[in-house]
């Protein structure tokens, strides 16, 4: 007759629960030290190239008009990042993207992909007028060719700033020569195209855009910004009265109004990303100048000195900036007691 095998003990099936649960402990904390190692080794080898990327670029010679330094090169780009990082909805990312655009070539867009058509969701250009005009300016496909090819192939595309080949709305808004360039390159997140980036004029870098370009996919890969965000309509264009003639400008006006357009894009940036909590308070409360007044004092010190102090022609850039990014282009959300421009 065979013997019955007495059911195992409550203690020997903990034991064993035990043991099988170490071995497996030890399993997962080894493949997860072999996946971190890799996705470590990745992240390096990708910020290695980027680093690279951007030292190849800032080595490159520069006229002194329009480019100002490494450092300060360095510095927009790096604020842009944080800034995309950062970035609550695809109009503050695009607005991060256009503004370090706008540090290699005079005229930038960045055109949101929905569906069939583009969509303008920032613009940067010397000229207030033609910046507003850029903003919702829609594109269809099937009549901007230039566009197509640049979504269709993954690649920049460099076409004539023609109605014929960026589509009539929108060639009128840039308000370029037919003959003159425009380099159309794709931002993509995985394997999806988000936007397309829009620059020209007289001198662009295009090492320059396609990094940008690169960097800002490659941070909306890991962003999911709502589907249904409705993107606010811009603010009010700018009282001509504040705005330079800048064809009437001396080389060293116009090199001034450059470095303090930078210089107020930097010190907002870094504003809305060290103080960010404080940003969202006084958004909330209508009065970001109360929740934020002495980092705005100390950047409005320091731009009155450097450059309002410097030349009669200057406009209040740190104003325009503060309205833009922290606002949202909503003046009032500055509050009660900010002072206004400086100028």
């Amino acid at each position: 007759m065979q013997q019955q095998v007495p059911p195992p003990s409550l203690a020997a099936l903990q034991a064993t629960v035990e043991e099988h649960g170490a071995a497996i402990r030890s399993q997962l904390e080894s493949a997860w030290k072999q996946a971190a190692g890799t996705l470590e080794t990745s992240f390096s080898k990708l910020a290695r190239a980027v680093l690279e990327r951007a030292e190849t670029l800032l080595g490159q010679e520069r006229d002194a008009g329009r480019w100002l330094g490494r450092s300060e090169t360095l510095a927009t780009l790096l604020a842009a990042v944080r800034r995309m990082q950062a970035a609550e909805s695809r109009r503050e990312w695009a607005s991060a993207l256009a503004d370090v655009a706008a540090t290699f070539a005079g005229t930038v867009a960045v055109l949101w992909v929905r569906g069939e058509q583009l969509e303008v969701i920032a613009a940067r250009d010397a000229n207030a007028e033609r910046q507003q005009a850029l903003y919702g300016v829609r594109v269809n496909l099937t009549s901007a060719p230039a566009f197509r090819s640049a979504l269709q192939s993954a690649d920049p595309v460099i076409s004539q700033c023609s109605a014929r080949e960026l589509s009539a709305e929108f060639a009128r808004a840039v308000g370029a020569a037919d003959d003159a360039r425009a380099w159309l390159l794709p931002v993509r997140a995985a394997e999806s195209t988000m936007a397309v980036l829009y620059a020209s004029g007289p001198q662009v870098e295009e090492a320059g855009l396609e990094l940008a370009a690169t960097i800002a996919g490659w941070v909306a890969a890991g962003r999911r910004f709502p589907a249904d965000e409705v993107l606010p309509p811009p603010g009010p264009p700018t009282p001509p009265r504040e705005l330079p003639d800048w064809s009437r400008l001396s080389r060293e006006d116009q090199e001034l109004h450059l470095r303090a357009q930078r210089f107020a894009r930097v010190q907002v940036a870094e504003i809305r990303l060290h103080h960010d909590q404080a940003v969202r308070a006084g958004r909330a409360q209508r009065n970001l100048y109360r929740a934020l007044k002495r980092e705005i004092d100390q950047a409005r010190e320091a731009f009155r000195q450097q450059f309002v102090e410097a030349s009669p022609t200057m406009v209040d850039y740190l104003h325009r900036e503060l309205v833009r990014t922290l606002a949202n282009e909503d003046a009032a959300l500055l509050g009660e007691d900010y002072p206004g421009p400086l100028v």
